[in-house]
C-alpha cells in the first residue's frame, strides 16, 4: 500500500537497494515501479568529468590572462603617454601633446593635460613677448639719454643747443620713470596677494576730482569737456587714488586722441544695482582689429607717445574693484568707454560692519 524498500548485501560486499512504489487504480494495484541502485562509482566517468572540468578551468584562466594583458596594455599605454607628457611639461617643454584620443575618463584626463600644455605655452610666449617689449621700451629712452649725455660730455654740442639737449634728456627720463612706475603698479595689481586699501568713498567725488585735473590738459588743445554734476553721492568701497588714476587714464586718452577744438562728453547715471560712468570723445577712434588688443601690454593706438601700459593698469584697477569696462569705438568717429560699478560693493560692506 506504501513505498517498498529493501537492502541486499552480497558476499563480495556489494550492496543493492531496491525501492518500489505501487501504481493503483482506486483500491486495485495495477503495477509497481521499482528502482535499483548499486551505489557503485564509475571511475572512468568520474575522471573524465574531473579532466573536463580542469581543462575548462585552464582554458578560462588562459583567456583571462590574455584579456588582462590586452586590457592592461590598452589602459596603461595612454597613462604612460600622459606620464611622459607631464614629465616634459615639468621640464619646461610646453609644446608636447599626449596624442591620446580615447573617449573615456583617461581620454578626458589626456585632453585636460593637452589644454594645460597649450595654456602654459601661451603663458611662456606672453612672458617672452613681455620681456622683448620691456627691453625695447627701456632701450629707446636709455639710448637717447646716453647719446645726449655723451655728446655733452664730449663737448660737441653747441652752446645754443645745450637747453634743447637738457630738455630732451629730461623728457626721456620722465618717460622712463613713467614706464617703470606703470610696470611696478601693474605687477602689484596683478598680484592677488597684494591688498589695495579700500575705504568708504564718494565715487562721484573721485570722478569730479579727475575731471578737474584733466581740464588743464584739455584747455591746451581747446577741448570742450561736458559734464553735468549730480547733486548726490555714490558711496562705494575702494581705493581713492587708484580709482582716480583709472578715470584720469581714460580722460587723458580722450584728450590725447581728440583733434584740437573737439569735445569730450562725460555722463554719470545710476540704475538700480549699478553706477554708470561714460567717457566719450570724437577723436580718431580705434579700428575693430585694434580693439582686440586694446588691453595688451605696450599696445598703442597711434604713435602719440605714452608707455602703452595705461589702459592695462586701468583695466587691472577696475578688476580689483569688480568694475566692468566696456569699449565701443569706430575708426574716425571717436571712442566711448563705459564703467559699470556695482552698487552692492558698498551695501555688502556696510551690512558686514
Amino acid at each position: 500500500s506504501g513505498v517498498y524498500s529493501k537492502e541486499e548485501v552480497f558476499e563480495n560486499g556489494k550492496t543493492k537497494i531496491y525501492a518500489g512504489i505501487p501504481v493503483k487504480d482506486g483500491d486495485r494495484t495495477n503495477a509497481v515501479v521499482v528502482i535499483v541502485d548499486t551505489f557503485e562509482l564509475d571511475q572512468k566517468s568520474f575522471f573524465l568529468a574531473i579532466g573536463t572540468l580542469f581543462l575548462c578551468l585552464m582554458v578560462a584562466l588562459l583567456i583571462a590572462v590574455i584579456l588582462a594583458s590586452v586590457l592592461a596594455k590598452k589602459f596603461m599605454a595612454p597613462i604612460h603617454k600622459i606620464a611622459i607628457t607631464t614629465k616634459k611639461l615639468a621640464g619646461g617643454d610646453y609644446h608636447v601633446v599626449t596624442e591620446v584620443k580615447d573617449e573615456n575618463e583617461i581620454g578626458i584626463l589626456a585632453k585636460e593635460v593637452d589644454v594645460l600644455a597649450t595654456k602654459l605655452a601661451s603663458v611662456e610666449q606672453m612672458q617672452n613677448d613681455y620681456i622683448t617689449s620691456v627691453s625695447h621700451e627701456l632701450r629707446t629712452p636709455v639710448t637717447v639719454i646716453r647719446s645726449s649725455v655723451e655728446a655733452l660730455c664730449d663737448g660737441i654740442v653747441p652752446n645754443e643747443k645745450y637747453e634743447e639737449y637738457h630738455e630732451q634728456i629730461l623728457a626721456e627720463t620722465i618717460s622712463l620713470q613713467r614706464l617703470v612706475n606703470d610696470m611696478l603698479e601693474l605687477s602689484r595689481l596683478e598680484n592677488e596677494e597684494f591688498k589695495i586699501e579700500k575705504r568708504a568713498i564718494d565715487l562721484l567725488q573721485v570722478l569730479e576730482d579727475a575731471i578737474r585735473g584733466i581740464r588743464v590738459v584739455a584747455g591746451k588743445k581747446e577741448l570742450l569737456i561736458e559734464y553735468e554734476e549730480l547733486m548726490t553721492e555714490w558711496p562705494v568701497y575702494g581705493d581713492y587714488g587708484r580709482l582716480k588714476q583709472m578715470f584720469i587714464t581714460v580722460l587723458d586718452n580722450a584728450v590725447k586722441y581728440s583733434e584740437k577744438g573737439g569735445k569730450i562728453r562725460i555722463d554719470a547715471k545710476e540704475k538700480v544695482d549699478n553706477y554708470y560712468v561714460t567717457v566719450q570723445d570724437d577723436g580718431c577712434g580705434i579700428s575693430e582689429e585694434k580693439q582686440k588688443h586694446i588691453f595688451d601690454k605696450f599696445f598703442r593706438n597711434s604713435d602719440s607717445g605714452g608707455t602703452g601700459m595705461g589702459l592695462v593698469v586701468m583695466k587691472s584697477i577696475a578688476k580689483r574693484h569688480n568694475i566692468e569696462v566696456r569699449i565701443h569705438s569706430q575708426e574716425g568717429k571717436g571712442t566711448k568707454i563705459t564703467f559699470i560699478i556695482p552698487v552692492y560693493e558698498y551695501k555688502e560692506k556696510n551690512d558686514n560692519q
